[in-house]
Protein backbone atom coordinates (compact mmCIF):
# COMPACT_ATOMS: atom_id res chain seq x y z
CA UNK A 1 0.00 0.00 0.00
CA UNK A 2 3.13 2.17 0.85
CA UNK A 3 3.87 1.86 -3.29
CA UNK A 4 0.66 3.05 -4.03
CA UNK A 5 0.70 6.14 -2.01
CA UNK A 6 4.13 6.69 -3.04
CA UNK A 7 2.75 6.51 -6.76
CA UNK A 8 -0.17 8.84 -6.24
CA UNK A 9 2.37 11.81 -4.68
CA UNK A 10 4.66 11.20 -7.81
CA UNK A 11 1.43 11.36 -9.85
CA UNK A 12 0.76 15.04 -7.87
CA UNK A 13 4.26 16.15 -7.85
CA UNK A 14 4.14 15.52 -11.73
CA UNK A 15 1.01 17.45 -12.25
CA UNK A 16 2.62 20.48 -9.91
CA UNK A 17 5.97 20.64 -12.14
CA UNK A 18 3.47 20.77 -15.44
CA UNK A 19 2.03 23.47 -13.85
CA UNK A 20 5.14 25.38 -13.32
CA UNK A 21 6.06 24.54 -16.92
CA UNK A 22 8.55 21.83 -15.62
CA UNK A 23 7.78 19.42 -18.09
CA UNK A 24 10.99 17.38 -17.77
CA UNK A 25 10.87 17.17 -14.35
CA UNK A 26 6.52 16.35 -14.51
CA UNK A 27 7.83 13.49 -16.92
CA UNK A 28 10.42 12.32 -14.60
CA UNK A 29 7.96 12.26 -12.01
CA UNK A 30 5.31 10.00 -13.65
CA UNK A 31 8.30 7.36 -14.92
CA UNK A 32 9.83 7.05 -11.06
CA UNK A 33 5.85 6.15 -10.10
CA UNK A 34 6.01 3.25 -13.07
CA UNK A 35 9.15 2.24 -11.83
CA UNK A 36 7.39 1.75 -8.37
CA UNK A 37 4.89 0.21 -9.96
CA UNK A 38 7.03 -2.41 -11.69
CA UNK A 39 8.90 -3.31 -8.66
CA UNK A 40 6.29 -5.08 -7.23
CA UNK A 41 6.29 -7.57 -10.64
CA UNK A 42 8.11 -10.25 -9.02
CA UNK A 43 5.95 -10.38 -6.36
CA UNK A 44 4.10 -13.90 -6.26
CA UNK A 45 0.97 -12.26 -3.69
CA UNK A 46 -2.25 -11.84 -4.67
CA UNK A 47 -2.61 -8.28 -3.14
CA UNK A 48 0.90 -7.08 -4.32
CA UNK A 49 -0.22 -7.27 -8.15
CA UNK A 50 -3.77 -5.54 -6.93
CA UNK A 51 -1.73 -2.69 -5.95
CA UNK A 52 0.61 -2.87 -8.75
CA UNK A 53 -2.26 -2.89 -10.76
CA UNK A 54 -3.61 0.53 -8.72
CA UNK A 55 0.21 2.12 -8.76
CA UNK A 56 0.40 1.72 -12.68
CA UNK A 57 -3.24 3.41 -13.27
CA UNK A 58 -2.01 6.39 -10.96
CA UNK A 59 0.96 6.37 -12.86
CA UNK A 60 -1.26 6.61 -16.37
CA UNK A 61 -3.46 9.28 -14.73
CA UNK A 62 -0.41 11.31 -13.98
CA UNK A 63 0.84 10.77 -17.10
CA UNK A 64 -2.67 12.16 -18.73
CA UNK A 65 -2.87 15.20 -16.39
CA UNK A 66 0.44 16.11 -17.35
CA UNK A 67 -0.17 15.89 -20.93
CA UNK A 68 -3.24 18.07 -20.52
CA UNK A 69 -1.52 20.82 -18.64
CA UNK A 70 1.06 21.62 -21.50
CA UNK A 71 2.26 20.21 -24.62
CA UNK A 72 4.92 17.58 -24.12
CA UNK A 73 8.31 17.80 -26.39
CA UNK A 74 8.97 15.39 -29.12
CA UNK A 75 11.17 13.57 -26.79
CA UNK A 76 8.90 13.46 -23.34
CA UNK A 77 6.31 11.96 -25.73
CA UNK A 78 8.50 9.21 -27.03
CA UNK A 79 10.64 8.74 -23.38
CA UNK A 80 6.58 8.34 -22.08
CA UNK A 81 5.87 5.72 -25.07
CA UNK A 82 8.77 3.82 -25.08
CA UNK A 83 8.20 3.29 -20.89
CA UNK A 84 4.43 1.98 -21.19
CA UNK A 85 4.89 -0.17 -24.35
CA UNK A 86 6.04 -3.09 -22.23
CA UNK A 87 2.80 -2.15 -19.81
CA UNK A 88 0.52 -2.74 -23.26
CA UNK A 89 1.82 -5.77 -23.88
CA UNK A 90 1.36 -7.05 -20.87
CA UNK A 91 -2.40 -6.12 -20.70
CA UNK A 92 -2.74 -7.72 -24.14
CA UNK A 93 -1.43 -11.02 -23.07
CA UNK A 94 -3.55 -11.20 -19.65
CA UNK A 95 -6.98 -10.59 -21.97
Amino acid sequence: MLRWFSAKLLAQEATLRAVNGRMDLAAQSVLDGLHIARSLEPEPVLISQLVRIAAEQTATAGLEQVLNRKGASETECESGHGLFAPVTQQVHTYR
